[in-house]
């Protein structure tokens, strides 16, 4: 008769229970678990994070666009109406005249949304300074989220300021020399010599869109750790090229295309209706006039709702994303865990006035 096999009560005998790995804890105490963060992990935290503060990211959004606007949406309209007189009028003007109305009605277009662009970068500081307070666990009034972030609008705004000249002068490189074929053809009256301005031209172009996109990822931190960890404009450039090095550089452009393109898609589902109407009332225009100053109300409308609906979901996503590349360079996840059992300083500083305690 064999002899039955030997049972025990620890794993790995016939009888004896199964041997499983042991589960890590994780650490919660906020919106986000104290460990590198996947795609759902974030998207998730930034749903409750806007649901959470609807005051301090949706509002503050409207509040800060408004604050924009108001004045410069009506001066949009004086400026945009100078130049409508050569609009709608069917008896022929000078080159002249018709390109300076051009130009005053672009003008007159343009200017809310370059307020509303400065509205959306303060935006991102206070989304910044909110967003970092709901990993720690904290929720905010709206009254803390200003006093904890008017000393750094000054820098957020620099900031940006220098990122866009950065920019432009990339632009500038890239469509330079296109556009010198082209007025050297034009001066010459060579056609082969246009042609080939426009293939240089839209060449450059192509080559263009990849260098923006890696603009746009290496600078995508500054605006979080010049609230966050209160460094200067300079300084906050340095420390997002260093976190966005080309370890994580691919994730992280890929989540802010997604995010941007969700965000985009929200937001023109709200401006549509408000587009129709505006765009109902400048077909039924009797007059230029009427139909300048709908063209830059529509503008307003969509600086407006983009500000409100769209820049806290790529704000917030952002500061996520920082918060995350920290946690995988640096670990912050670590420092976090220490500094909320009181055992390390905080890596950035806390609300004076949090209104309560964010549930996990």
């Amino acid at each position: 008769m064999p002899t039955p096999p030997p049972q025990g009560p620890y794993p790995g005998y016939p009888g004896g229970p199964q041997w499983q790995m042991p589960r890590a804890a994780t650490y919660q105490p906020g919106v986000i678990p104290f460990r590198p963060l996947g795609l759902g992990d974030i998207y998730g935290a930034a749903l409750k994070i806007i649901k959470g503060n609807p005051a301090s990211t949706v509002g503050v959004g409207l509040l800060v666009a408004l604050v924009a606007l108001i004045p410069s949406t009506p001066i949009g309209v004086l400026v945009a109406q100078q130049g409508s007189g050569t609009f709608m009028d069917p008896e022929p003007v000078p080159d002249g005249d018709f390109g300076t109305d051009f130009i005053l009605v672009s003008l007159g277009q343009y200017i809310p949304a370059i307020a509303g662009s400065l509205a959306t970068i303060a935006l991102a500081g206070f989304i910044a300074y909110v967003t970092g307070q709901a990993v720690m666990g904290r929720k905010v009034k709206l009254p803390e989220t200003w006093r904890g972030t008017k000393g750094r609008l000054l820098p957020v705004i620099g900031v940006s300021l220098l990122i866009s000249l950065i920019v432009g002068l990339v632009v500038a490189a890239f469509v330079a020399p296109g556009l010198v074929i082209l007025v050297m053809g034009g001066m010459q009256g060579d056609d082969q010599l246009l042609v080939v301005g426009v293939v240089v031209l839209l060449v450059l172009l192509l080559l263009m869109i990849p260098a923006m996109l890696f603009l746009w990822t290496r600078f995508a931190f500054a605006a979080p750790a010049v609230v966050l960890e209160g460094v200067g404009v300079f300084a906050s450039l340095r420390r997002s090229w260093q976190l966005t090095r080309f370890r994580g550089f691919w994730r992280i452009l890929g989540i802010r295309i997604l995010t941007a393109l969700l965000a985009s898609i929200i937001a023109q589902v709200l401006v549509i209706p408000v587009t129709m109407i505006l765009v109902g009332i400048m077909f039924a225009a009797v007059s230029a006039s009427v139909l300048v100053t709908v063209q830059v109300l529509v503008g307003a409308a969509t600086t407006l709702i983009t500000a409100a609906a769209a820049t806290p979901i790529t704000a917030t996503v952002d500061t996520l994303l920082y918060v995350d590349q920290r946690m995988r360079d640096e670990a912050l996840d670590v420092r976090l865990i220490q500094a909320v059992e009181g055992q390390a300083p905080l890596p950035w500083l806390p609300a004076t006035d949090p209104l309560q305690r964010t549930s996990a």
